[in-house]
């Protein structure tokens, strides 16, 4: 009895111990057999953007723009999902901007689109797009859809489009807003002198 209950305790540990490296395993093997990516894909987990460099039964490697390279447990990937990007796919990217009410939006959508056909390395087609999300507290708010050729240089891309616009924006005297706020003291009661208020006190009694 002491070593059928022995040997029941020491395959739970075991059990326990080899949990989640079961998990990344057979999530590996659904992986592989799937195909859901493959080497040389961008992928996006989240917390984790880049290149995939290698698909392991246990784990996925994952190349930054850093040139670090992020183990991360197939079991993760099976849970969370990912999104992918062929290399031979376009990529597109949300960006949002906020500009001034005293710009009209009609004005202010055809400004940002001359900018964004002026900018090589947006793609034509598909066409990017420009249209107004919301009316924000000291701004209106934008969005700007665009495409490019490679997932690699997608902040690259955001940040030659925000830079051109804010030429764009300064050629016709206008500005990125900024909240301002208003702060105004309520004055304290004026106060009576203390010898005087002892005078009172007296008057008083």
């Amino acid at each position: 009895v002491g070593l059928a209950a022995t040997s029941a305790v020491v395959t739970a540990v075991i059990g326990l111990a080899a949990q989640e490296t079961l998990k990344n395993l057979f999530a590996g093997i659904s992986l592989q057999v799937d195909s859901p990516f493959e080497e040389g894909d961008w992928v996006d987990l989240g917390s984790t953007t880049g290149v995939v460099t290698s698909l392991r039964l246990m784990t996925t490697r994952v190349r930054g723009l850093d040139g670090s390279i992020t183990v991360v447990p197939n079991s993760r990937i099976a849970v969370d999902g990912l999104r992918r990007f062929k290399p031979e796919e376009p990529v597109g990217q949300i960006i949002e901007l906020g500009l001034d009410y005293n710009l009209p939006p009609r004005q202010a959508i055809e400004l940002l689109q001359r900018t964004l056909q002026h900018n090589r390395k947006v793609l034509r087609h598909p066409t990017p797009k420009v249209w107004v999300t919301s009316f924000a507290d000291s701004s209106i708010i934008y969005n700007l859809l665009t495409w490019q050729a490679s997932a690699l240089e997608l902040r690259q891309l955001k940040s030659t489009v925000l830079e051109q616009i804010w030429y764009a924006l300064h050629r016709i005297d206008q500005s990125i807003p900024y909240p301002v706020r208003d702060i105004r003291t309520k004055p304290s009661p004026a106060r009576l002198p203390s010898s005087e208020i002892t005078s009172l006190q007296k008057q008083k009694l």
